[in-house]
């Protein structure tokens, strides 16, 4: 039986309402109205269900949207039908219907006690809103902390950048390094005395070894390696570097030698000082030095060879210098009053030459009899003054020549001459060509000629002629032999 057939065989919906117009529109509008809403209703359902792939029960939401879908599709059937009696269509998407809705419900029954354990709107709400509470809680500590570590990291920054500043400031060449010579890090300085860049060093371009002066290498490693032998910690060296330009250059190397806890060499800090101006200067130093020892031996020979002692007093009669000479006669005075030195008082010695050279610029000289360690002695003392680049007086001179022996002497003579003036017997002194240089009383009362007739003239004035030239010659050779000659003269006036 053909589907025509089939439908010839029925009557329209429309004729069991006899046809009447507004019943017939009634079911037929209100089918089409329903079908088309439920047509909407899985749209709105499948693009949910698109836009939220977070929600559980996918499958479901599908189901419900086919479910419906047929629900709406037997609507529209059910408006045709009322004027085409084609009921198994209808039949068949009923039927369909059915099973989709069958399928569904299944599948639902089991997951109701999985949806029921959801939780509700109220709950989850409430729930949200304590999380949302916490969630602002944790956001406020975390902008709190984010703060702290803000700041934290400002307060790093401006450190950095003061130590940064501090090391780039430093008189010196920061460095820290390994033992086989590398640099970590190495200050910027360090261009400016050896013409090579940080990055030079510490990316190993330059080995800071392969700069150290050859004459220098050796000692210098040989320093390092007796320091890390020994556990010292520290070290200091001095050495030349030959900078980029070829000028040498001279560093003072101070090093703090690190050990790790197993006590194994860990790594160096330590810090280079340009000295070369030091160095210079201690040269140049060393140079004066040396020109000033010899100035000063030159001094002490010229002092040593005068033979007098000689003494350096300052302003208030302290001795400060003494030669070798000096200190034999007198004594060691050094550090003593020089009134102390001469006459054993405590105060300034009454015509003190120091003590009116202060006074009037000149030069003094007295003789003094002083007591020294070796006995009474007389001296003849010298003094002036010493003064500054400016002119004004320092300290004072003293030339101490010891003349003990001359005024014995001169005592010696004054004695003999008494002795001579006041013998009986005639004493007459001639020079080589016998010219009389002296006479004593006793010649006058014996020949009877005074001394100014006698003074200048020759011997021969008292010759008489009663001995022969073989007697004065005799006299005269022994005499100029420096011979003593005695005998007798027959003279006459």
């Amino acid at each position: 039986m053909g589907h025509g057939h089939i439908v010839s065989n029925y009557m329209a919906h429309g004729a069991c309402f006899s046809w009447e117009p507004g019943l017939v529109w009634l079911h037929v509008i209100s089918d089409i109205v329903t079908g088309i809403a439920y047509y909407s209703i899985p749209v709105a359902l499948f693009y949910f269900a698109y836009k939220r792939r977070d929600l559980p029960f996918h499958r479901v939401i599908l189901l419900f949207g086919i479910f419906i879908l047929s629900c709406g599709t037997t609507h529209f059937l059910t408006a045709y039908t009322v004027f085409v009696p084609d009921y198994w269509i209808e039949g068949g998407v009923k039927a369909f219907t059915a099973l989709i809705s069958a399928v569904a419900a299944f599948y639902m029954i089991p997951l109701i006690p999985h949806a029921i354990a959801m939780p509700s709107l109220t709950k989850s709400l409430k729930e949200n809103q304590e999380l949302n509470a916490r969630l602002g809680k944790n956001l406020e500590e975390l902008n709190a902390k984010t703060m702290e570590v803000e700041k934290s990291e400002e307060k790093n920054r401006n450190l950095a950048r003061e130590l940064t500043s501090l090391i780039n400031n430093v008189p010196g060449i920061i460095y820290r390094g390994a033992r086989d010579w590398s640099r970590s890090f190495i200050g910027a300085e360090v261009e400016a005395v050896t013409g090579y860049s940080p990055d030079a060093f510490t990316s190993g371009t330059v080995g800071w070894e392969e700069i150290i002066h050859p004459d220098d290498v050796e000692q210098v490693k040989k320093a390092f390696r007796k320091a890390d032998k020994g556990k010292a910690g520290t070290l200091r060296v001095e050495y030349r570097i030959r900078n980029k330009d070829g000028g040498v250059r001279w560093i003072e190397d101070r090093r703090q030698l690190i050990y790790g806890e197993s006590g194994d060499f860990a790594k160096v800090d330590g810090l280079l000082l340009d000295i070369t101006d030091r160095k210079r200067a201690e040269g140049v130093l060393e140079a004066a030095r040396k020109k000033t020892e010899e100035e000063r031996a030159k001094t002490e020979a010229i002092i040593a060879a005068i033979g007098d002692g000689i003494s350096i007093q300052d302003r208030n009669f302290l001795v400060q210098y003494q030669n070798e000479i000096h200190r034999g006669m007198i004594g060691d005075q050094l550090g003593k009053f020089c009134y102390e030195a001469y006459e054993k008082k405590d105060h300034v010695c009454e015509g003190c030459p120091v003590a009116m050279a202060y006074r009037d610029g000149g030069i003094h000289t007295v003789e003094r009899r002083v007591r020294t360690e070796g006995g009474v002695k007389d001296v003849e003392i010298t003094s002036s003054v010493l003064r500054d680049a400016s002119g004004s007086i320092v300290a004072g001179i003293e030339l101490v020549r010891d003349i003990t022996a001359r005024r014995r002497g001169e005592e010696d003579r004054v004695r003999l001459a008494m002795a001579v003036d006041q013998s009986a017997e005639a004493v007459v002194i001639t020079d080589r060509e016998g010219a009389i240089q002296y006479v004593n009383p006793a010649f006058e009362r014996i020949t009877g000629y005074s001394p100014a007739d006698a003074v200048g003239k020759n011997a021969r004035i008292l010759h008489s002629g009663k001995q022969g030239e073989s007697f004065y010659r005799e006299m005269w050779g022994t005499l100029l032999r420096g011979e003593t000659w005695e005998g007798h003269f027959i003279n006459r006036k």
